[in-house]
């Protein structure tokens, strides 16, 4: 029973919180970028920068079945709580904000099919239509509130508040996957 898996809990509440904070990141960037006054280009490049790497997908599940996942996500965590800290600290141009933001992206590209593969390690086969359900959800809840909470933290906390937050939620999201 799902409810009382205090590993899946955890990965499940992680994860909710990892995807709500780059969804804080990537509403607070965009408000950023239009409060700085550059071009409607210049926020698209920022977006394609996030989007892009996804397309790596194929190439990061192979990653994924050749290393140990639980080392990769925590690795993928480090790397994305890392970029986005330096985001948050230096504000820097837009060409290097864009190659922060594309390098975090990739790390969260890499993080996925880890992500995925580790559902079935913390749940039994029974469980598994559920947790994967629960885990769709929960991303979709994120996708959903996180632009919100966004423009809510750079509205009253500025933008290094709104970017902190997401930093942190990669460092809350080490998984526990045995």
């Amino acid at each position: 029973m799902l409810g009382q898996n205090p590993d899946f809990r955890y990965f499940l509440a992680a994860r909710t919180t990892s995807i709500l904070g780059t969804w804080v990141t990537v509403t607070a960037l965009v408000l950023y970028l239009e409060e700085t006054g550059v071009s409607a280009s210049a926020v698209g490049a920022l977006l394609l920068a996030k989007a892009l790497p996804q397309a790596l997908g194929p190439l990061a599940g192979t990653v994924s079945d050749r290393v140990d996942g639980r080392r990769l996500m925590v690795w993928c965590d480090l790397g994305q709580a890392a970029l986005v800290a330096l985001v948050a600290f230096f504000l820097p141009p837009l060409f290097v904000l864009v190659g922060l933001i594309a390098a975090a992206s990739t790390f969260a590209t890499l993080f996925l099919p880890a992500g995925r593969s580790a559902i079935p390690k913390l749940v039994g086969p029974d469980d598994l239509t559920s947790a994967n359900a629960l885990m769709a959800s929960s991303s979709n809840l994120s996708f959903a509130i996180g632009p919100v909470l966004g423009g809510l933290l750079i509205a009253t906390m500025g933008i290094r508040t709104a970017l902190l937050f997401d930093a942190v939620t990669f460092l809350c999201e080490t998984p526990s996957t045995g």
